[in-house]
């Protein structure tokens, strides 16, 4: 398969990957341009964890409805085993108000999180925006990061909160287990920390970048650092990793939710016949595009609303801008919803 493309020799169309670990399973991944990308940063983050350490579910291309400001390029959630010394962390710096003790009255406060305080963890969960501009290509500015799109500059750190919230709603509702706290991180495929270590002097901001060279306890070092860690007597927890997040139930919820997504072979057909047909971006109507009101006519099954799906998409990827896309047709926005998935 090809990245971008949908084949149809394919009967079995594979909506979810496991890696060299069967403890990592990746779900929405194929054909996507990042799945290399993804399949690298997870394989590094979890080189050399076996099978009984560690459980990775991973998931790419969420796109809600405001999909500008909030689509998750991916986003996963990792449960480490009670033998993996990997889940066993020490902190390495003092951590302002990031211990949260509970009091006899049942209230917790905030303390300091002192240097080498070891911290059990058992689960954490993360939204990852993938940038994969060079060092040449980011600026920063403050506590904000910004990468270059042909002649303007975009601010990535502003959407990390929303897609953090995004990715919770997304595994409680199709995963059908709660998740407490989610990090939000930037993925810089083609940059190494040295790179950007002397541009960034927000620590918020260096702990929300996984680099080229980042490792497993760079990833938990953010993690502990945005949500911090409650203390239970002897034991200290992420505040990421309350028991209620049930791992099994979320593997199989989500196979059933990407099933339910696999188009046929007809279907598989007619979206790469339509597709070869009229995806071309550089037909002449394009051009119009703002300028005035283009219509799309033709019988049913010719194409049109794929046309218009794909222009969508290329306006969002090509230029950043937002599209409204409206239909009066219900069955037709439950069955849009499963395009753009797709």
């Amino acid at each position: 398969m090809q990245h971008g493309q949908l084949t149809c020799d394919q009967h079995s169309f594979l909506w979810h990957i496991q890696l060299h670990s069967n403890m990592i399973k990746l779900f929405g991944i194929e054909g996507k341009e990042e799945q290399p990308l993804i399949e690298a940063l997870t394989t590094r983050l979890f080189d050399g964890l076996t099978d009984e350490e560690f459980t990775c579910i991973g998931a790419c291309g969420i796109q809600p409805g405001t999909r500008r400001r909030r689509e998750i390029d991916l986003m996963i959630a990792v449960e480490f085993g009670e033998i993996s010394e990997a889940r066993q962390y020490r902190s390495e710096e003092r951590i302002e108000d990031a211990r949260r003790v509970r009091h006899s009255d049942g209230n917790y406060a905030s303390e300091a999180l002192p240097q080498g305080h070891r911290v059990y963890i058992r689960s954490l969960a993360a939204s990852i925006e993938i940038k994969q501009h060079s060092a040449n290509n980011i600026e920063v500015r403050g506590d904000d990061l910004y990468v270059r799109y042909k002649d303007r500059w975009e601010p990535v750190t502003s959407k990390l909160i929303q897609q953090a919230s995004t990715c919770k709603s997304f595994f409680e509702r199709n995963g059908k287990t709660k998740v407490y706290n989610v990090n939000a991180f930037i993925y810089l495929p083609n940059v190494r920390k040295i790179d950007l270590s002397k541009m960034i002097q927000s620590d918020s901001l260096s702990r929300s970048i996984i680099y080229a060279d980042s490792t497993l306890s760079d990833f938990i070092s953010g993690c502990v650092y945005q949500e911090g860690v409650f203390a239970k007597g002897a034991w200290n927890y992420s505040t990421l990793g309350q028991h209620e997040f049930d791992f099994k139930l979320c593997v199989s919820s989500l196979e059933r939710f990407y099933n339910a997504m696999k188009p046929g072979v007809l279907e598989q057909e007619r979206l790469e016949l339509i597709g070869k047909k009229f995806v071309d971006r550089n037909k002449e109507w394009v051009k119009s595009l703002g300028s005035k009101m283009i219509a799309f006519t033709g019988l049913a099954g010719t194409g049109k609303t794929l046309k218009l799906l794909r222009a969508s998409n290329d306006l969002l990827e090509d230029y950043m801008d937002p599209v409204l896309f409206l239909t009066f047709n219900r069955a037709l926005a439950r069955d849009l919803e499963r395009l753009m998935q797709l």
